[in-house]
């Protein structure tokens, strides 16, 4: 049995604004380990900044496909 994690990457508006903290790759990484993910789990990513989530999973050290749904 997989465990599939599910991870929201907050960009967008949140550069622009002095009263949220952007987090950094070393964030999601340490929330990751901390989750002791199985080796076949799944990794879902969720963002509203697409350039930024990319930028952030470089750093995670995982392979991760990307679907991107605009409405």
């Amino acid at each position: 049995m997989s465990k599939s994690i599910a991870i929201h990457i907050r960009g967008g508006d949140y550069f622009n604004s002095n009263r949220y903290e952007i987090l950094d790759a070393e964030y999601f990484v340490l929330a990751i380990k901390k989750l002791n993910p199985q080796k076949n789990s799944e990794v879902f990513i969720f963002s509203d900044d697409i350039a930024h989530s990319r930028d952030i999973v470089s750093k995670l050290h995982y392979s991760l496909p990307y679907l991107k749904l605009t409405f």
